[in-house]
């Protein structure tokens, strides 16, 4: 079943006037796969690419806070099958999906950050996604 975001749920059918719109990034690093799993799953570490995140256990269905360009947004882990696949939705960005893949000494992080939006704001949430995504490059590259 083919399912468009809303919010924290799938809609039934299509939203009108939107479009699921999806921004692939990838990070290599020399870093333990620990480290990098670490950094995407405590409320410390998403702290450091995300923003102010309140203090969670990982789980799957599990509610955390954080901060988005200063206002405070919800934020839910939708799949946690470690340590491969991390899923979890935030309100004011979408929904961020990592694989993880340890390559000998190296890991590979392949993530796609989805959202249902109106075509006219795809370039601006796009451009503000950005600095998000270089600051978690710099968290994963340095442990």
């Amino acid at each position: 079943m083919e399912g468009f975001l809303s919010g924290f749920k799938l809609a039934p059918k299509p939203l009108k006037g939107v479009q699921l719109v999806e921004v692939a990034h990838a990070v290599e690093t020399q870093s333990p796969i620990k480290h990098v799993l670490q950094s995407l799953t405590t409320a410390t570490s998403l702290s450091a690419w995300l923003g102010q995140t309140t203090d969670f256990l990982a789980h799957v269905g599990i509610k955390f806070d954080t901060t988005v360009a200063g206002e405070t947004s919800k934020a839910v882990i939708t799949t946690l099958d470690l340590p491969k696949r991390i899923v979890f939705m935030v309100e004011a960005i979408g929904e961020f999906d990592f694989a993880v893949h340890q390559k000998g000494s190296k890991v590979l992080v392949k993530l796609v950050v989805r959202r249902a939006i109106a075509p006219a704001e795809v370039a601006a949430w796009k451009a503000s996604i950005a600095p998000t995504l270089e600051a978690l490059s710099k968290v994963l590259k340095n442990g």
